[in-house]
């Protein structure tokens, strides 16, 4: 194409007269001025056309944030001294050991893979010389899944500890960062955590790990920004050093989804009950477990809403919950997140309550489990169910079902709900 022949005018269908000339501009002009985007000819509306074709919600969450870039940086780090920690068999109990056997007899399972190993400590010796075996690719697949989650499981309780002490007005020494187990003692003591009753802070797979003095600056520049990152962009971050957890790329995982979702869990019994006066003078807890498919979509969303709303006295509060189907290794990890997550948003919403943060997260947990005691009368509704007693209840169930078969899909979804309430 020879430039003669070219005409960008003609080609964004701009007018003429939008177009001034760069020695045209006055001092204070703006010198960014540009033609109209004009895709369209005729007389239809151009104004609006950005809005309504470019999604820009949606390319901003696709975008690492300066936070997020400093989480990854901190996020490989530990992972590295975890895959040497766990190398040279450093502060592992023989309950960590346990754990991390079946999960690697988990992992072992779903990959098809057949080793020889008939204890914990057959374990250990294997992957401390995995180089030297057949299936080297596949045991460091899963030495590197395990130290990410062990690296993140770190951090996220770190970020808890900086929304508290945000909250709190208190200030965390950069040396005490290596020392989390010691920073929870301090905020969460052990009579005070059976009150919480939460997994994430009794001893786990996930949190025997402690760094050495020479991460200490890392950790405080993660520290510094930690309280800016939500949950979507974290679970992002963190998928994308662990493929296993299958980052959702759905379009319901967004906070418009999540408000709507939201908003059918709180108001449909009260409509479908004609309950007019259901508005309380004290705080609600709702617990609801996400079942079936996309179930991940739906957390996502879940969060996007919350984080939302979070910015003023709420009557109601819904507490999300992993069903049964998260019951492999990656569904405990997200488990022990999600709930991560929770204490983290109840913190930063205490302050519209007039309670402490650690008060009011033990009236938030109180009210949880006391919900859970009483809600098998609400899930009595499901008479089909027989008169089964059910191991979990809820207050909601979010039961998300794809794919529908052709014949007697009600009777399906009975079946489902079944396997999953």
């Amino acid at each position: 194409m020879r430039k003669r022949n070219f005409a960008a005018l003609t080609w964004l269908g701009a007018d003429k007269r939008d177009v001034k000339e760069l020695n045209t501009f006055t001092r204070g002009e703006d010198r960014f001025h540009l033609p109209k985007f004009a895709p369209i000819s005729g007389s239809h509306s151009r104004s609006n056309f950005i809005d309504k074709n470019l999604n820009l919600g949606s390319l901003s969450d696709a975008l690492t944030s300066k936070s997020g870039y400093i989480f990854i940086q901190t996020l490989n780090l530990l992972a590295s001294s975890v895959k040497k920690d766990l190398k040279e068999n450093k502060s592992l109990q023989e309950k960590v050991k346990k754990d991390l056997y079946s999960e690697f007899l988990s992992f072992c399972h779903e990959n098809a893979l057949s080793l020889d190993l008939n204890s914990e400590n057959d374990l250990l010796i294997l992957l401390r010389n995995r180089k030297k075996n057949d299936q080297k690719e596949e045991i460091s697949n899963f030495v590197n899944q395990y130290s990410y989650k062990v690296a993140s499981f770190y951090l996220l309780k770190l970020r808890l500890v900086k929304i508290l002490s945000l909250r709190e007005g208190k200030e965390v020494k950069e040396i005490d960062l290596i020392s989390l187990n010691n920073l929870f003692l301090r905020n969460f003591k052990k009579e005070v955590s059976s009150v919480f009753r939460s997994s994430f802070l009794k001893s786990n797979l996930y949190s025997w790990f402690s760094p050495s003095v020479k991460h200490c600056r890392q950790l405080s520049l993660f520290y510094e920004v930690s309280e800016r990152l939500m949950f979507n962009e974290l679970l992002k971050l963190i998928s994308s050093k662990i493929d296993s957890l299958n980052y959702p790329e759905n379009s319901i995982s967004n906070k418009n989804f999540g408000l709507l979702l939201n908003s059918i869990i709180l108001n449909f019994v009260d409509w479908l009950e004609d309950n007019k006066n259901s508005g309380k003078d004290s705080l609600q807890i709702k617990s609801v477990a996400y079942e079936g498919d996309s179930t991940l979509d739906n957390l996502m969303s879940f969060w996007g809403a919350q984080y939302n709303n979070s910015y003023f006295k709420w009557d109601v509060l819904l507490t999300p919950d992993l069903g049964s189907s998260y019951k492999d290794a990656n569904g405990k990890f997200l488990k022990l997140f999600n709930e991560i997550e929770l204490f983290s948003f109840l913190v930063k919403i205490s302050s519209f309550y007039k309670m402490a943060p650690k008060d009011f997260l033990a009236s938030c947990a109180k009210k949880y489990f006391i919900n859970l005691k009483k809600s098998d009368k609400i899930q009595s509704s499901f008479n089909f169910l027989e008169g089964d007693k059910n191991s979990n209840t809820y207050d909601r169930v979010v039961l998300s079902l794809i794919d529908l078969p052709s014949r007697n899909p009600w009777h399906f979804v009975q079946k489902k709900l079944k396997e999953t309430i």
